[in-house]
């Protein structure tokens, strides 16, 4: 079991019930080149961002759910600042939290590619709108998806007129089995 523990790619804890650590797998070491022992018994509030802290405090407060608690963290300064989606699950022994279980998953680059992936999207989408020539999208059951400003003024319809019907439902039967 410590084999796979250490060889997991996610930051894996464990702590106190005040969330202390007194566990972490050797990923930890990679993240903030401190050696595994070094943040042993601190609070892993100290080992985020100060903007995160309260977000881990919470996750370790005290309340009547005994499930899974999650959050979003981040860990390090400037260029070697990372996001973390952070999960505990307190541990219960006799009726009482003992402590928590934990895991981190990086998502730094997850963020940052669905961050860039709006930014092409609404270029797109900026671009095809601004086209002079008419222009739909169409989905694989010939409804439409989206239309520009050309394609409205060309055909004297408007776009929340159109949008999710069937390109061929305005149209005359032979023109619209034309389309089809």
């Amino acid at each position: 079991m410590s084999i796979i523990v250490g060889s997991v790619q996610e930051l894996i804890f464990r702590t106190d019930v005040d969330g202390r650590l007194n566990f972490r797998n050797p990923r930890w070491e990679t993240l903030n080149a401190q050696p595994l022992h070094a943040a042993l018994t601190r609070p892993l509030a100290e080992l985020v961002d100060e903007g995160s802290r309260a977000a881990v405090r919470g996750l370790f407060a005290a309340t009547h759910d005994d499930g899974p608690r999650r959050a979003q963290v981040a860990i390090g300064q400037g260029d070697s600042r990372r996001l973390f989606d952070v999960g505990v699950t307190p541990l219960v022994e006799g009726g009482r939290p003992v402590g928590f279980a934990g895991s981190a998953v990086d998502i730094t680059e997850r963020l940052a590619g669905q961050q860039r992936l709006r930014e092409q999207l609404a270029f797109n989408e900026l671009l095809m709108d601004n086209s002079p020539l008419p222009m739909s999208v169409l989905d694989g059951e010939n409804r439409y998806l989206d239309v520009n400003r050309a394609w409205e003024q060309f055909t004297g319809r408007r776009r929340n007129e159109v949008l999710g019907r069937r390109a061929a439902s305005y149209l005359r039967p032979e023109e619209a089995a034309v389309h089809d």
